[in-house]
């Protein structure tokens, strides 16, 4: 059950880092944070990858061990009693990941214009 709970703080862990430190080259419609705010310019590109991979990897970070202190806690537990907790506590760990879409989001339409340059305020 460890293994399960901790599959997605694990993820966005490895995926966060490649997104902060390995942003796709190339704008694309197949890896990547893909959006239509994020593949205005390749500034807006490189932006979103590092700031959701960021994202993505402190949420990991703090998730990971927060999912295993919780499984330990209810150790000696019902077996349905600790499935049950397992299946919320990933439920609540999807959170983050819609966080930072939206958060991602907010920040591209506060640093940058709708044409993908960067707005001339924040420089």
């Amino acid at each position: 059950m460890t293994a399960c709970v901790c599959i997605v703080p694990l993820m966005q862990i490895v995926a966060g880092f490649m997104m902060y430190k390995h942003c796709p080259k190339k704008i694309n419609n197949f890896i990547g944070y893909r959006t239509k705010r994020s593949k205005l310019s390749l500034d807006t590109w490189r932006f979103a990858h590092r700031f959701c991979g960021a994202l993505w990897l402190v949420t990991g970070i703090v998730m990971a061990p927060a999912s295993v202190a919780v499984l330990f806690l209810l150790k000696g537990s019902a077996t349905q009693t600790i499935e049950n907790i397992a299946a919320i506590t990933a439920l609540i760990q999807l959170l983050p990941l819609l966080f930072s879409v939206a958060a991602t989001e907010i920040k591209l339409k506060k640093v940058f214009n709708d044409d993908g340059t960067i707005k001339q305020d924040i420089k």
